[in-house]
């Protein structure tokens, strides 16, 4: 387990439309373990690196409140997010085998992540993927008593803890547009609630504590014109640019983007902002006519019913 991290994920609701896809993603990252702590279940075929482990998440909170010493009552899945770097403590008796852990979405494909890490990533206390604030999406920490309670030097996670409102801890407490594009200390003039990312940026920059690598290395939107090619575990971006993963945080609450319903995923296809295409697709004028029914259809609210017939002819098309 030394060159492997366990990434933990609670889970609860449903699985989302697009969970294959990050299975797939999965398969080709042999080196991340993931462990899923939900009481759903999955009817596929899961990779031989992914886990699950039923657990309610009246159970989870029992956990909680063991581990981290107050009672917890989390009553909203989404409420988790906040609670994502007190993952290394709460479920620490899962990763007793690791020297890394780490914290993530699952609406997101990986590419090759391990290719992308410095040769000495093992050096660093925390890897996250953005300078302006830690990446919830995906951040990777040490498995040490230090790092798993990192968050307990904020002085409110208590209050973020035990409150129902989602304070956005786990990166940077909402202030994305005052961080967008600036410089990893400036989080420390503009931060007044103890965000983590506040938290290790003076760990990191202040008190000299630990050591955090940290670069943009993640696309998180495709603006037009733009694609990223996936290519046997590869997410390469139109410029060539390689990146660890592609977030579909922006893209996914829009309409036009669909996510695919293929039988079996194949080992290259394409993304742009209206969503999936096979290569054969992508380089045809079928992709246009599948572009066209997507932009229909994520208007048909606002237009006329379309005759049947056309509809079905089209849905064909795009299928």
């Amino acid at each position: 387990m030394k060159n492997k991290v366990c990434l933990l994920v609670p889970y609860y609701g449903k699985w989302p439309v697009y969970f294959n896809l990050y299975l797939f993603s999965l398969k080709k990252n042999k080196n991340l373990n993931v462990i899923f702590f939900t009481d759903l279940k999955y009817d596929g075929t899961l990779p031989n690196n992914v886990q699950i482990i039923n657990m309610s998440l009246n159970k989870l909170n029992i956990l909680a409140s063991k581990k981290i010493g107050f009672k917890i009552n989390i009553k909203n899945p989404y409420k988790l997010c906040d609670f994502k770097p007190a993952y290394g403590h709460i479920f620490e008796d899962y990763i007793k085998d690791y020297d890394f852990w780490a914290f993530g979405d699952i609406d997101l494909i990986y590419g090759n992540i391990f290719k992308l890490l410095p040769k000495n990533w093992r050096d660093y206390d925390i890897l996250t993927f953005r300078e302006d604030w830690i990446t919830g999406s995906f951040t990777i920490l040490r498995n040490s008593y230090k790092i798993t309670r990192l968050y307990k030097k904020s002085k409110y996670y208590k209050k973020y803890f035990q409150e129902e409102q989602n304070f956005i801890f786990d990166e940077c407490g909402g202030l994305f547009c005052e961080l967008v594009n600036k410089s990893p200390d400036y989080i420390l003039q503009i931060d007044k609630n103890d965000s983590f990312t506040y938290i290790v940026r003076r760990e990191e920059l202040l008190y000299k504590n630990i050591k955090v690598f940290s670069k943009k290395i993640i696309k998180e939107s495709i603006p037009k014109n733009d694609y990223i090619y996936y290519n046997n575990g590869k997410l390469i971006q139109k410029d060539n640019e390689e990146f660890i993963y592609y977030h579909y945080v922006t893209e996914k609450r829009k309409d036009i983007f669909h996510f695919p319903k293929w039988d079996s995923i194949p080992e290259q296809f394409y993304i742009n902002r209206f969503g999936f295409f096979t290569v054969d697709d992508f380089f045809s004028f079928k992709k246009n006519i599948i572009i066209t029914f997507r932009f229909i259809n994520s208007i048909k609210k606002y237009l006329i019913k379309l005759p049947l017939k056309v509809k079905n002819k089209l849905i064909k098309i795009a299928k």
